[in-house]
């Protein structure tokens, strides 16, 4: 009878998301993130319904403003195309598991025409329906150095 109930509290504890590690699989979605940023399906995956979003510009986003705005920019508005050599790489992450909770802070690195560009991110991630997404992200240039 022992064994029934330690294999019931597996059960509970992985539809909690208890059995899911966010120091593992937070880090590889933001990685994935980036690797298809341009991709709008890859944004409805990544962010939450409810999401919060303040970019490095100050600007508040709903998810749906951001998936607005890239079918806008697809269907050929006046909205800058994105540079083909543009990419992004998350450093110096840490992530902090609370369970069906995590925040995820990091430099996320701007690499396009020769010149970097960095922002220190904080994503809140939500696990819930079986996945991982963010309700909660808040950007912010880092300036660069002179000399």
């Amino acid at each position: 009878m022992g064994g029934m109930r330690y294999v019931l509290l597996l059960c509970v504890l992985s539809v909690c998301g208890f059995g899911q590690s966010a120091e593992t699989e937070v880090p590889g979605l933001v990685r994935e993130f980036l690797a298809h940023v341009g991709d709008p399906a890859m944004h409805d995956r990544f962010w939450a319904d409810d999401l919060m979003y303040t970019g490095a510009g100050g600007v508040f986003r709903t998810k749906a403003q951001i998936l607005a705005s890239m079918k806008g920019q697809s269907a050929g508005s006046a909205a800058p195309s994105k540079d083909a050599a543009e990419s992004y790489s998350a450093e110096d992450m840490t992530v902090h598991d609370f369970g069906t909770m995590a925040v995820a802070a990091f430099r996320l690195v701007r690499h396009a025409a020769g010149k970097d560009e960095s922002f220190r991110n904080t994503g809140t991630f939500l696990f819930r329906n079986g996945k991982w997404q963010v309700v909660g992200w808040q950007a912010t240039r880092i300036a660069e150095k002179t000399e």
